[in-house]
């Protein structure tokens, strides 16, 4: 399907300005659709040309008429923001019934992988300031709306909430609370509306030195809780601890009181401010839904349980007298979470600080790696049709009987670009079983594995 799909671009008059016959063409899996409903569940890969990102293509296994929705929302965006910080769609290519999207490439880093390979506290400020640009640039498309719309808004989410997640009295009642906390705020307040692509987070940023683009519109709509961004962007943050994070902001030139009191949510220094909980009511409750729209059912459960229990941590918070300063952070505190922060990272800063003839070894060595990488890329395509010639005889009907085991497959096939190995789909399927690990722990760890890296 997917070389099919990049030969009917080279050939289509519309699409085939973007490709040079003279440079070397590849392909990259960024995602299977795995953990999704299949549905729900969407195929996207990039398209590179002399290892230069050009294209990406994105489609569902089944059609079900998003794809349009996105594309016409990802356009009046691009158009709004002036073609600034959002990837180009280029249109709507159909193969064998299919709608398929097409956007311009973008070039750089995901925001993880950047920090890592540069590892700073300058740096780590400048990539804050750089996002929180970008968020204020699409804060450039906000239009004045009504305290009703966001009324409506905000019951119209509870109302789905409660189809899918059945409230205890109790619950009920903490929930309400909340509801009515958030909206009174808000009650002689301006209220403004705009597009969220529903998905700020670390890896749907690409970084170089120079730019920071926005990507993946699965999930846009037109919202007045566009600030909810920043809530979804702490939360899915694992390069850095929020603790050290929250050090560096407060010292920087950010003063945003949204972007502070959202990641003060997931440090030490949160807020026992009744609108600051609310407001995390609010949020949880739509991430809520938005991930029992396209879960399977094996991991509905565990939603369940973890909603069950920050429920109940809101309603101790509610009944909290003591209101935490955010503003207060001593110099151990931030000693402490600097530790942290290299201590994560202590291999990349220790390379940094070598001595001279610890230098000329390690780039001895880098030669040596770089050797045998050719080394590998020569046996690359002969193992690829190795491992293509024995998957034929494998019947992945039998291996594959769980929806759990499929997860894992997936999961490999999106980041590793293999089937599963016996022993790591047993492994951690079991894991995933006993929930001794979630699927975001299992996709941190194939992309902290060496083999990743080796992909990179």
């Amino acid at each position: 399907m997917i070389k099919s799909i990049i030969d009917k671009l080279i050939h289509d008059s519309k699409y085939n300005q973007y490709f040079d016959t003279n440079k070397k063409l590849s392909y990259v899996m960024i995602s299977a659709g795995a953990y999704k409903t299949y549905e729900k569940g969407r195929i996207v890969f990039l398209i590179l040309q002399d290892n230069i990102p050009s294209i990406i293509v994105k489609f569902y296994k089944q059609p079900n008429g998003l794809i349009q929705n996105e594309f016409k929302k990802q356009e009046i965006i691009y158009k709004k923001c002036n073609g600034k910080g959002i990837p180009k769609p280029l249109g709507i290519l159909i193969l064998n019934g299919i709608e398929i999207m097409i956007e311009e490439g973008v070039d750089g880093k995901s925001l993880e992988r950047y920090i890592s390979d540069n590892p700073s506290q300058n740096l780590v400020k400048s990539v804050m300031y750089k996002i929180n640009s970008l968020y204020n640039h699409l804060n450039n498309m906000l239009e004045l709306s009504t305290f009703d719309a966001l009324n409506k808004e905000v019951n119209q989410l509870l109302d789905r909430f409660m189809n899918l997640y059945s409230l205890s009295e109790n619950e009920l009642l903490v929930v309400r609370e909340c509801k009515s906390i958030f909206l009174q705020h808000f009650k002689n307040e301006k209220i403004f509306k705009r597009y969220s692509n529903g998905d700020f987070i670390s890896r749907n940023l690409i970084i170089d030195d120079e730019n920071i683009t926005l990507i993946d519109f699965e999930h846009v709509n037109e919202t007045h809780l566009y600030y909810f961004d920043w809530f979804r962007f702490f939360k899915y943050q694992y390069s850095l601890s929020h603790d050290y994070l929250y050090s560096i902001i407060l010292n920087s030139e950010i003063n945003d009181h949204i972007v502070i009191s959202s990641l003060a949510e997931f440090t030490k220094y949160r807020s026992n401010k009744q609108f600051d909980i609310a407001s995390r009511m609010i949020f949880e409750i739509k991430e809520y839904v938005l991930r029992s729209d396209s879960l399977h059912l094996a991991l509905l459960d565990d939603e369940k349980k973890s909603m069950n229990r920050f429920i109940s941590d809101v309603t101790s918070r509610l009944n909290e007298k003591q209101t935490i300063n955010t503003q207060i952070f001593s110099l151990n505190d931030i000693l402490s979470s600097e530790k942290e922060f290299y201590h994560k990272i202590h291999s990349k800063i220790h390379g940094y600080t070598e001595s001279d003839s610890k230098i000329e070894n390690i780039q001895k060595e880098i030669v040596k790696q770089e050797n045998k990488i050719k080394r590998l890329e020569n046996e690359k395509e002969s193992l690829q049709r190795t491992n293509t010639a024995l998957s034929t005889f494998v019947n992945h009907d039998k291996i594959l009987d769980t929806p759990l085991k499929k997860i894992v497959n997936e999961l490999y096939l999106e980041i590793l670009h293999r089937y599963a190995d016996r022993e790591g789909l047993m492994h951690f399927s079991l894991l995933l079983e006993k929930k001794k690990m979630t699927v975001d722990d299992l996709r941190k760890s194939l992309l902290d594995s060496n083999e990743y890296k080796m992909l990179g």
